[in-house]
């Protein structure tokens, strides 16, 4: 497992000076490090990892009142009052509800599905079946509030395949137990 450890000595060498200072580096997950209960033959014959619903209805909420607010200020310009502050405020707004919508809806790098099944893991553009994959882990950076975490797959290509887990509904944990009950099912 030379690529592994040398994609984990990279990712602990690019931290920057402040996280080396506190030795606030990235931690590494492994689905060989979770134990697992279920049998591994009683599996549906896929499971879909989708975008938080929870917080795509909070991003929702945010860009309603976003709206609200920009047809309030588009009134306010139509009507001449206060003009270049509202006009300011207008343009602020919808920047503020595109970001918005742009990174819970239409980010393709946030916005996505990953598919698992017996036969492979697959998302809206690769499809890696479980005998071209070397090792899965999850990578986890920061902490608190701002943690990052990223799934990352190596091939037996030699190829790192990374994938950003902010905005999927389901815990690191689950997605490495799902990983691993199905790439065990994959081996018998």
């Amino acid at each position: 497992m030379k690529l592994v450890e040398d994609f984990i000595q990279a990712e602990r060498s690019n931290s920057n000076w402040l996280e080396k200072l506190f030795m606030n580096y990235p931690e590494f997950l492994f689905p060989k490090d979770i134990e697992i209960k279920q049998d591994p033959y009683n599996l549906k014959p896929n499971v879909t990892i989708r975008p938080s619903i929870f917080r795509r209805l909070i991003a929702s909420a945010f860009t309603i009142l976003g709206l609200i607010a920009w047809l309030i200020f588009l009134n306010m310009v139509i009507q001449n009052i206060l003009f270049p502050i509202t006009l300011i405020f207008l343009m602020l707004i919808s920047v503020w509800t595109g970001f918005v919508i742009w990174t819970f809806f239409l980010n393709p790098k946030y916005s996505y599905k990953i598919f698992i099944s017996k036969n492979a893991i697959r998302t809206n553009k690769l499809c890696l079946p479980w005998e071209a994959i070397s090792e899965v882990l999850i990578m986890v950076k920061g902490g608190g509030r701002r943690q990052v975490s990223t799934l990352v797959i190596f091939g037996n290509d030699n190829k790192i395949y990374r994938f950003a887990l902010q905005n999927l509904g389901m815990s690191n944990h689950k997605i490495l137990k799902t990983i691993k009950l199905y790439r065990q099912q994959a081996k018998t």
